[in-house]
């Protein structure tokens, strides 16, 4: 059984939304897409290909559902978008990708390729201007070590933190690095103009 596969290119789109009172800006990677086939599989089991950071288990409930039955390639593939989405919101990866990469005959074992969204790095958008965005960094990183889950949750929490310490809201953006499925957050701390107001009394007409 080999279904080909069609290289999609990596564009990068950019939105922005805002969050639990901050400013998150997202740089998404596209995900390679298998072409429909009229070859179908009976499933044994799936094997997940990339998923090694999720917690062990985590998504054996879902697919052992859709074992050992019959599946073509146009329903694996909205299995892995329902999975995807599972991800995103039951789990709060809203950066996770899932899709079905081209498949040799392995007697029923599917593999199905997962990217949860990962750190690479933090880092700031510029460099630091005063010891408050330098603790900011520090605290972004701490919370946010190379290799971990990008979840909703925690960066609500870090945002709120950061806010708090920097006295404005921030601005986080996840950019793409040269590893599919990896990002680097990028703290952007925002400016805030700095009016100043004087007065002065004159009595040179006064008499």
């Amino acid at each position: 059984m080999i279904w080909r596969r069609i290289r999609a290119p990596i564009k990068a789109s950019c939105f922005g939304a805002v969050l639990c009172g901050f400013a998150m800006a997202t740089e998404t990677q596209a995900q390679p897409q298998a072409t429909p086939a009229v070859a179908s599989v009976f499933v044994t089991s799936f094997n997940l290909v990339g998923a090694d950071a999720l917690p062990p288990g985590l998504l054996d409930p879902f697919l052992s559902e859709h074992t050992m039955q019959k599946k073509t390639l146009v329903e694996l593939r909205k299995l892995a978008a329902q999975l995807e989405k599972q991800l995103q919101t039951q789990y709060g990866l809203s950066s996770a990708k899932v899709w079905v990469p081209l498949q040799e005959d392995k007697l029923g074992v599917v593999d199905v390729r997962v990217l949860p969204g990962q750190i690479r790095q933090v880092r700031l958008a510029r460099p630091a201007t005063s010891d408050r965005e330098t603790r900011a960094l520090a605290l972004l990183a701490d919370q946010f070590r190379p290799g971990s889950l990008l979840e909703q949750a925690a960066l609500e929490r870090t945002s709120l933190a950061l806010t708090k310490l920097l006295g404005e809201t921030p601005r986080l953006t996840l950019s793409p690095s040269t590893t599919m499925g990896q990002y680097d957050l990028v703290l952007e701390p925002i400016q805030l103009e700095k009016y100043s107001l004087s007065t002065s009394i004159d009595n040179l007409g006064s008499r």
